[in-house]
């Protein structure tokens, strides 16, 4: 201690103020802290938004194929099928959700795959509503591997059944709805087991069964279908159930669906009306032409018919309508012409044709144009 006017101090013994050589020995000091944290900070794992250090990943997911063919499987039965799958990566691969791009495909995955891992994919298809023929549909993975996160695995198989029709996998009946429709369609063997068709019938009963037989014994077989005729024109479908006894002696049922169309005796073709959108009518501004034009036809062989008078009913002065005979008493254009651009914003009419067929004496063909106002 040395004393200063009497009191006591701290220091050294040369005369100099402590206080600022403290100072200069604590600036290092800092300096020291502050480096030695920085790298501290730089040699730590990163930390994930949770605060959670994870380590960064470089995890590489390959497939043994570039696509998979599942091949031939019988309609109803469940597929199931393996796609093998390889992470040659370095670090470990999270599988955060694989599914099928259609409702038919259930994909079952294991939630992650360490470095050098081999392991597969169970694809499950129900094929219960699904028709005859080929399919084609993709795997899809979204993973954890940052050079490719969305896997697309192309898969396909081919739905058979026991029975089906030739040449087709829609069985379609078309005919006009005044008289009755009978189709004979014929069925072929879908596999290489024989089967024998002991009965066959409709779900819903819109159109029955009038016979079956054999063409070729376990082979293929004609089985006649019959609608009944109706007040008017319709569209619907149907399910036709067949049962079969197979070679293995097993009795199972197919069940296939059925279209049904019932023509009108005379028909528009190829639209039921006559519409102008805005980019047509503004034509007239350029002084261009503008019609469009529909067919009226006899929808089977023996129907014959006239046109004896067309009337337009509703914003009449909208449109032009002249008929021009294409096939004698089968086939007439009915032309439909703009004349002259309108301050409105919608035109709607109807044209009335007179026909001579004694069971559609009228025909009516509704008119559309849409113009836009010029104020």
């Amino acid at each position: 201690m040395i004393p200063v006017n009497g009191v006591a101090q701290r220091g050294c013994s040369h005369g100099v103020d402590p206080r600022r050589n403290c100072r200069a020995l604590a600036a290092p000091v800092r300096i020291t802290l502050f480096v030695a944290l920085l790298v501290l900070g730089l040699a730590a794992p990163t930390a994930s938004r949770d605060g959670i250090a994870q380590p960064q990943e470089r995890g590489v997911l390959r497939t043994r194929d570039a696509a998979h063919d599942f091949g031939d499987v019988l309609r109803a039965t469940p597929l199931k099928a393996r796609i093998t799958i390889e992470n040659t990566g370095k670090e470990i691969i999270r599988i955060n959700r694989a599914h099928g791009s259609c409702s038919c495909v259930n994909v079952v995955s294991p939630a992650q795959i360490t470095p050098g891992e081999v392991t597969d994919l169970e694809v499950i298809i129900d094929t219960s509503r699904l028709i005859p023929g080929l399919h084609k549909k993709q795997v899809l993975l979204e993973t954890s591997d940052a050079g490719r996160p969305r896997w697309e695995i192309p898969i396909t198989w081919t739905v058979i059944d026991l029975i089906q029709p030739v040449k087709t996998s829609l069985i379609a009946l078309s005919g006009v709805h005044d008289r009755d429709l009978v189709v004979p369609v014929e069925f072929e063997r879908g596999t290489a087991m024989k089967v024998v068709v002991t009965g066959a019938r409709s779900l819903q009963k819109r159109f029955v069964v009038q016979s079956f037989r054999e063409i070729d014994p376990g082979l293929r077989y004609q089985i006649e279908l019959r609608v009944a005729k109706a007040a008017k024109a319709l569209r619907t479908t149907d399910t036709l159930e067949i049962d079969i006894n197979c070679a293995d002696g097993g009795v199972r049922k197919v069940r296939l669906r059925v279209s049904i169309s019932m023509r009108e005796r005379l028909e528009f073709r190829p639209t039921r009306n006559i519409a102008f959108r805005k980019e047509e009518t503004r034509k007239l501004l350029l002084g261009r032409k503008v019609e469009r034009r529909v067919h009226l036809v006899a929808s089977n062989d023996d129907i014959a018919f006239d046109i004896t008078g067309h009337e337009v009913t509703g914003d009449f002065v909208a449109f032009d309508v002249k008929i021009v005979p294409i096939r004698p008493r089968k086939e007439f254009a009915i032309v439909v012409r703009i004349p002259e651009y309108l301050d409105t914003r919608v035109a709607r009419a109807r044209v009335l044709i007179t026909t001579t067929d004694p069971n559609e004496r009228v025909k009516r063909l509704p008119l559309h144009a849409q113009f836009e106002r010029r104020h």
